[in-house]
């Protein structure tokens, strides 16, 4: 539970965060996401990070009625080693680029931005389904910001999760925008 409003990002959009996956799965599996399921405008994907089944880090987003705009990048995630991943999305020029540890991989062009998702939702390391699916590994040190990771300043940070701060089930929003949420299935 998240507040929503600053998280229901549609323009430029950057996120930076630490991970370590198991290198034993092999489902998909969610990193960051603003989405709900469904194929209406209400609930399309405004921004949605996940890893895919062969272990690579993909990025997809979607407008009108759930149409989707995918991105897999060379970014090879489950090899039992700590990443700093960003994820960068330019809604002017209409591109995506991911880095890994510093450097960028991959760069894309695309043809439409988001819409919708204003009965979608914020959500970290799961994607809340029927049937939850939870992050087998470590995710820390989210930061997501309102403008392209180029022309990033400190008013653009939106919210920064730590992960590792406190206790109990709340997630501070570190960032002073009050974007905490509830902690659940964590261990």
């Amino acid at each position: 539970d998240f507040n929503d409003d600053l998280l229901r990002i549609y323009d430029n959009l950057t996120i930076q965060f630490d991970v370590l996956v198991d290198e034993s799965d092999s489902d998909w599996t969610a990193l960051i996401s603003h989405f709900a399921w469904g194929e209406s405008n209400n609930v399309n994907a405004l921004y949605n990070i996940e890893i895919e089944p062969s272990g690579y880090l993909q990025y997809s987003h979607e407008y009108s009625n759930g149409q989707n705009v995918e991105f897999n990048s060379s970014i090879y995630m489950r090899d039992g080693n700590w990443h700093n991943i960003v994820i960068s999305r330019n809604t002017t020029n209409k591109t995506l680029d991911f880095y890994a540890d510093g450097t960028l991989t991959n760069s894309y062009e695309y043809s439409t931005n988001p819409d919708g998702g204003l009965d979608s939702y914020f959500t970290l390391a799961t994607l809340a389904w029927e049937q939850p699916e939870f992050l087998k590994g470590s995710l820390k040190n989210i930061s997501i910001y309102n403008e392209v990771f180029e022309l990033i300043e400190e008013n653009n940070l939106v919210s920064e999760y730590r992960i590792n701060a406190g206790t109990g089930n709340v997630l501070y929003d570190h960032s002073g925008n009050q974007n905490h949420g509830t902690i659940y299935g964590a261990t």
